[in-house]
């Protein structure tokens, strides 16, 4: 299946793609015009298939900058087959984020995301939007999720560089909230890379292997984590974007909801650039969810 060229990948999803990448209206913070960008570290499109479905998961992600070349607009176009082969599901989502003034980390971020029917039938719409608080060295201590009627809140308290405290609540419209919880996230780090991540309150481990290469994301990273994405390239917005140095070869999450640890795990195998950039990777074993193949596309 990984005979796919990057020519025939394109060419695959040239009938899924058919967003323009001109900038929604400017939102509160009045985001710099989109411009025409020249650099070649700069990613233009990650494409994604997942060959264990009939017909093709195929996920994609276009990304538009302003001319300080701070990612502004994600353009994300999914197809996904309904489980037990049910109707297939067209995802048409477009993410913005807005800064203030010249700040390179953003202050805001809008998330509209749309399903579609395969007759092109809208069948679901959300809309979230998220704010983002960071102290005087750039390290977010504070973000909300609004969504309908309710706000999730979270503050977050640097213990040390190995240990972060999350606190998180919940506010509902027209009064009330949920009790505060505190959550203990331990890391491990491995120079610039995170090598572990304990989750205390889900009682889930991720140990994290990298190449020597350059991760492309780390340059168009427009929101401060501590946490990278365990989820590696998709910018989805539930997922802060990574802040590792290099690029995952392999992922390790266990679980110990039964008592009895259960991992699985990912391994990645890229091909490079002269300078170390990836244009693509394959991710085995295929998973049930999620993507098997992949290219990555600059300006």
């Amino acid at each position: 299946m990984y005979r796919l060229g990057t020519a025939m990948v394109v060419l695959y999803l040239s009938l899924l793609l058919t967003t323009s990448c001109t900038r929604p209206a400017d939102g509160p913070n009045n985001p710099n015009p989109q411009v025409t960008i020249q650099d070649s570290t700069l990613l233009r499109q990650f494409i994604a298939i997942n060959y264990a479905f009939h017909p093709d998961t195929v996920f994609a992600e276009t990304y538009i900058y302003d001319a300080n070349k701070r990612l502004i607009t994600v353009f994300t176009r999914s197809q996904v087959p309904g489980g037990s082969g049910g109707p297939v599901s067209i995802g048409k989502d477009t993410l913005t984020y807005y800064y203030n003034g010249n700040d390179t980390l953003a202050q805001m971020a809008v998330y509209k995301t749309r399903r579609y029917d395969p007759s092109d039938h809208q069948i679901g719409e959300e809309i979230y939007t998220f704010k983002y608080g960071y102290d005087n060295t750039g390290k977010i201590i504070a973000d909300t999720m609004t969504v309908d009627n309710l706000t999730n809140v979270n503050r977050y308290v640097y213990v040390s560089n190995t240990q972060v405290t999350q606190f998180e609540k919940t506010l509902f419209a027209g009064g009330g909230s949920s009790g505060e919880f505190q959550y203990t996230i331990t890391l491990g780090w491995q120079g610039s890379n995170l090598a572990s991540e304990i989750h205390g309150s889900t009682n889930i481990t991720y140990q994290i292997n990298y190449d020597d290469k350059v991760f492309p994301f780390r340059m168009i990273r427009p929101v401060y984590s501590f946490i990278p994405s365990i989820q590696p390239f998709t910018m989805n917005t539930f997922w802060s974007l990574r802040a590792s140095k290099n690029n995952t070869r392999q992922t390790n999450r266990t679980t110990y909801a039964t008592g009895v640890p259960l991992t699985t795990t990912l391994n990645y195998t890229y091909l490079y650039r002269s300078d170390g950039y990836p244009t693509r990777v394959t991710q085995s074993p295929i998973p049930f969810q999620g993507w098997s193949f992949a290219v990555f596309l600059y300006y």
